[in-house]
């Protein structure tokens, strides 16, 4: 991914690299590791 200021210029330019490790369709819920955390922002915790 990256990002440029100003919009499609070269001033500034900042590049992320990042791996997918795993993947579940929304309607599985929230993954077990931010189940908690997803609860309590959503007022059902």
């Amino acid at each position: 991914m990256t990002s440029c200021n100003p919009r499609f210029g070269a001033q500034e330019r900042i590049i992320a690299y990042s791996l997918l490790e795993s993947w579940q369709p929304a309607s599985a819920g929230p993954p077990q590791d931010i189940a908690k955390q997803v609860a309590q922002t959503a007022g059902k915790g």
